[in-house]
């Protein structure tokens, strides 16, 4: 097998999308085999010419590659010229590669070797979180709420933090159900907080959505900002809204609101009612 790998990186090179999407399948599974891999190493170039292709399941086959390629640090070096493209593909690629390309963008986030090169592309998701294509936006959030786990990150994301709020108030209720995704997981890290106060109304508005997973997302936010005391004032308007929400018809919203109202009955500063019952009917 290793003696054909030339014959495969050549097949990566031509112009049938058809051969070159095969090659990527084969080039993708001889990566689990170390064996192969100082072979494979000329092929890379090959497939970051593919994440710039015309044809979209040429670019979704090359990004689903370079996922699976990050796990070997031994082409680690090879691949960072590909970062570039990777993020491109967030903002304009048919749905499928653009989702290959998210998987491959937080698959890459894990290692510090790509961090200096990710970092450097934060600005273009920050452009991206304030597009009008909502699924360009999605994409940028996706890889916003995976960039918060690494401290390397966080000075460069904050200036993106407006525009995840201005999500909280987009007319797409997939933008909103995202940007609350991302709020939350942004409450977890204490740099955050003070941008992240002016968006605690928008959650509240959230907790009233006619969207049941809107609704949903925003309680989950909701049992998360409990946990951080610089939030408690701005929440405090929206403990009504729980409330009703755990006699909703729907076990979704009911589920999420019983569990962030256990959340603030752990915190006197919260005005939580006695006799509170809750809904136990079907959904």
């Amino acid at each position: 097998m290793k003696a054909k790998i030339p014959d495969i990186i050549e097949m990566l090179k031509g112009r049938d999308h058809w051969a070159r999407n095969s090659a990527a399948g084969a080039f993708e599974k001889l990566a689990n085999h170390s064996v192969f891999h100082d072979a494979m190493k000329p092929g890379i170039p090959y497939i970051i010419e593919m994440l710039k292709d015309s044809d979209p399941q040429v670019r979704d086959s090359a990004a689903g590659v370079f996922k699976n390629l990050a796990d070997h640090p031994v082409f680690h070096d090879a691949m960072k010229p590909g970062i570039p493209y990777i993020i491109k593909m967030l903002n304009n690629s048919g749905y499928l590669a653009r989702n290959s390309a998210a998987g491959a963008f937080m698959k890459l986030a894990n290692h510090p070797v790509f961090h200096d090169a990710l970092k450097a592309k934060i600005p273009h998701i920050i452009e991206m979180l304030k597009g009008r294509d909502h699924w360009a936006r999605n994409s940028a959030a996706g890889a916003f709420e995976k960039l918060a786990n690494h401290s390397v990150f966080h000075d460069a994301m904050k200036p993106g933090i407006p525009y995840i709020i201005e999500m909280l108030k987009d007319s797409d209720p997939q933008v909103r159900d995202s940007a609350a995704g991302v709020f939350k997981n942004l409450a977890d890290h204490l740099v955050f907080h003070d941008a992240m106060k002016p968006g605690i109304p928008h959650i509240i508005e959230m907790l009233k959505d006619s969207d049941p997973q809107v609704c949903d997302s925003a309680a989950g936010v909701f049992k998360n900002l409990a946990d951080h005391p610089v939030f408690h004032d701005a929440m405090k308007p929206g403990i009504p809204y729980i409330i009703e929400m755990l006699n909703d018809n729907g076990h979704l919203a009911r589920n999420s609101a019983a569990g962030a109202f256990e959340k603030l009955a752990d915190h006197p500063v919260f005005p939580i009612p006695d006799g509170i019952r809750i809904y136990s009917g079907g959904s």
